[in-house]
């Protein structure tokens, strides 16, 4: 989403030099937010689910993120963490910084933003 915004900015905006060249020159936004970051823990896993998640993924319809996810790692059965490996746990697969991630369909979330949960699963993916 952001390299979109960006890529919109280049081209919407920039300051002319009274020429004729039609030449775009790049502007900064000043109120642009830094993106948000999250703790490396489950709350922090949460408060992504809530923040960029549920709105698409309610408990209501389909997974239940909180609680299939707390119920996965309860069982280790692996489906959607494998505690100890985010490269072949699927939230990560489908979340993380790769060519390959899909989610939120509206766009990759920064690094900063989604980092977190790839600590949280090096980390042993340790629910409390």
């Amino acid at each position: 989403m952001y390299r979109f915004l960006f890529a919109a900015l280049l081209v919407g905006c920039g300051a002319s030099d009274g020429g004729d060249s039609g030449e775009i020159t790049p502007t900064t936004d000043e109120t642009t937010e830094p993106p948000v970051t999250y703790d490396a823990t489950w709350a922090g896993v949460e408060q992504l689910f809530v923040d960029s998640c549920d709105s698409c993924h309610p408990a209501t319809n389909g997974i239940d993120l909180h609680a299939d996810i707390t119920a996965d790692i309860a069982s280790g059965s692996g489906a959607y963490v494998i505690a100890g490996d985010p490269d072949n746990s699927l939230l990560w697969k489908v979340i993380g910084t790769s060519t390959l991630s899909f989610m939120p369909t509206t766009g990759q979330l920064p690094t900063e933003t989604v980092d977190h949960v790839r600590v949280w699963i090096e980390d042993g993916a340790v629910v409390d």
